[in-house]
């Protein structure tokens, strides 16, 4: 086996006790012109055009795969025709929150914050009690949004497979 040594962490939300609050947010971000909703179906190309422009390629698998579910456990951040900014849940496991991303030219506006909210109030909406999110990058982000502890930290490790004998 072996390891680059990275730690990850996850992080788990209790959903009933989370302010999951976005009517003041999605009201200022709209007088910017920017809508936040569930994704249709239609909005699926545009949202993987922005994971394939901006984030990692194993993104695309998992929001592609947000097409699979009804509800669609996708929130959109759209600007116009645009999509600017996508969260998901469910789509590496049960009541789990991620991959969520904002264009980069557009984050510190409460984008993040606001779809990350979203998804978690329709997993609560929905009966969950608590919510996992994984490969956590920004910890204090997460803490300070939805109140969000640390849950899990390991490192990955890969084993190498045998070259194919002849």
């Amino acid at each position: 086996y072996t390891t680059d040594r990275v730690p990850r962490v996850d992080m788990r939300v209790d959903l009933r006790a989370a302010n999951l609050e976005t009517a003041s947010k999605e009201a200022l971000l709209r007088a910017e012109g920017i809508v936040l909703r569930r994704a249709t179906a239609e909005d699926l190309p545009a949202t993987l055009a922005l994971v394939d422009a901006c984030f990692s390629p194993g993104w695309h698998v998992e929001v592609a795969d947000s097409g699979l579910f009804v509800p669609r456990p996708l929130f959109i951040a759209a600007q116009g025709q645009r999509v600017v900014a996508f969260a998901a849940y469910d789509v590496s496991g049960p009541r789990r929150f991620g991959p969520t991303g904002t264009d980069p030219d557009l984050r510190r506006k409460g984008i993040g914050g606001a779809l990350l909210k979203m998804c978690l109030r329709d997993m609560r909406e929905r009966g969950d009690r608590e919510c996992e999110i994984g490969w956590v990058g920004p910890i204090g982000f997460y803490a300070r949004a939805v109140g969000a502890e640390i849950h899990r930290a390991y490192w990955s490790f890969r084993k190498g497979t045998p070259a194919p004998q002849a």
